[in-house]
């Protein structure tokens, strides 16, 4: 069991991180202990909050304001059996943006 923070430094395409985040979910499911986050999307004033438990993720929430003034996007994995560089690699395609190590 292992835990690793991914992050976004420009705001992101929400339906593009929406399929993202479903494919996640389907295809690594089993192995998605946890993941939590906050989304910095396009043309939102407002942060989106996501929340997943293995094939189960919440609706996105928004807040009323952004906690600080980092606007990346940040998302936390407890993953089992399932490496970092397997779910950044992942991402890729959707977000067309590298995921930083955070």
């Amino acid at each position: 069991i292992v835990s690793y923070c991914l992050s976004w430094p420009e705001p992101l395409e929400g339906p593009e991180m929406s399929n993202a985040l479903s494919l996640l979910a389907q295809l690594y499911g089993p192995k998605l202990l946890r993941v939590k986050g906050i989304l910095n999307i396009k043309d939102q004033p407002r942060p989106f909050v996501v929340h997943g438990v293995q094939h189960i993720f919440y609706p996105p929430d928004t807040l009323e304001a952004w906690p600080g003034t980092d606007r990346r996007s940040r998302l936390v994995f407890i993953t089992k059996d399932l490496p970092e560089a397997s779910v950044r690699r992942h991402f890729k395609p959707f977000v067309g943006l590298p995921a930083e190590a955070a």
